[in-house]
């Protein structure tokens, strides 16, 4: 127990001294890591200064990595700071280019050198920038409301100009709009839209909109009723030869859910004062002698066809 307490006495002992060889022993330690060469990478930023009237087929890049030497305190700062790697190319002609980047030492904080860039070079091709004037068509993605489909779309405007390089403008003919959705339409729709362009495409006018109109319209069906009467519209006594015909008629499928055979009727038109004992009476024509479908469908549903064409009315 005795050695105990005489161990803790001397260690509690003199504490002020202690303390201070403490720190002093931690400063060193900060002291030698802060100061110790070492390779790390670092972001920097690309800035690329072209010729008037030239730019390249693809997109260049706007970042690079950087391998670099420095203490640690330096590659900390550097880190921290926004590196940026200048390319001046304004006086350069069109055609093959190749960027060696080391050429283009970025400024770095004092205590940090340059080992080596990440890609270490850049190849492309600088053209000559055109303007055409290109279609633009539309791309619908959704489906509209059941029983409707696409009937019209329009786009406003139809035509717009771009601008880029000419490889790329040479055999662009069309452009195409972002996707517009048209999920669940029903009607007729105004629908704000804007250019989804090939790369180093741009219009004239930035953030150009566009206006989509489109239209949907029901689904058309046709369905053929057999065995629908035929009788002799206002006149007595006249029977038709020819007592049921089989109709074709088309329409939306929820507007021909109404038609069966039972609830059309063919009427055959006669003149007001027959002069004869025999008619025929053909589907078609408006007026005069005529064969006639009445439908519950309304204006929606239309007869296409009467099968036979002909009816043949008697007086007995």
């Amino acid at each position: 127990m005795n050695t105990l307490g005489a161990f803790m006495r001397r260690v509690v002992r003199n504490p002020h001294y202690k303390l201070m060889a403490a720190a002093v022993a931690v400063f060193a330690w900060v002291y030698v890591q802060d100061s110790e060469v070492h390779e790390t990478h670092v972001g920097a930023a690309v800035q690329w200064s072209l010729p008037d009237g030239l730019m390249p087929a693809r997109p260049l890049p706007r970042a690079l990595l950087l391998r670099v030497r420095g203490t640690r305190n330096a590659t900390r700062k550097a880190r921290a700071a926004e590196v940026l790697l200048d390319i001046d190319l304004s006086t350069a002609s069109e055609g093959e280019m190749s960027v060696e980047y080391a050429n283009h030492a970025p400024i770095l904080p004092p205590g940090v050198e340059l080992i080596a860039t990440s890609p270490p070079a850049e190849q492309f091709t600088l053209d000559s920038v055109i303007s055409k004037k290109v279609e633009v068509d539309p791309v619908l993605v959704g489906d509209p409301a059941g029983g409707y489909a696409v009937e019209d779309v329009q786009i406003d405007p139809p035509v717009i100009e771009v601008r880029g390089p000419r490889v790329t403008l040479e055999r662009l003919t069309r452009v195409v709009t972002s996707p517009i959705d048209i999920s669940g339409l029903d009607g007729r729709a105004e629908i704000a839209t804007s250019l989804d362009l090939p790369r180093q495409v741009s219009t004239s006018i930035p953030d150009a909109r566009l206006m989509a109109k489109v239209s949907v319209a029901p689904l058309l069906e046709r369905r053929i009723l057999g065995s629908v009467p035929v009788h002799v519209w206002r006149q007595h006594g006249w029977r038709p030869v020819q007592e049921t015909v089989e109709v074709t008629v088309e329409g939306p499928a929820a507007a021909l859910r109404g038609n069966a055979a039972e609830q059309v009727v063919a009427f055959v038109h006669l003149p007001d004062e027959p002069e004869r004992d025999t008619y025929e009476a053909p589907f078609g024509p408006e007026e005069g002698v005529r064969l006639r479908v009445m439908h519950p469908g309304g204006a929606q549903v239309h007869v296409v066809k009467v099968d036979p064409g002909i009816v043949e009315v008697v007086r007995p």
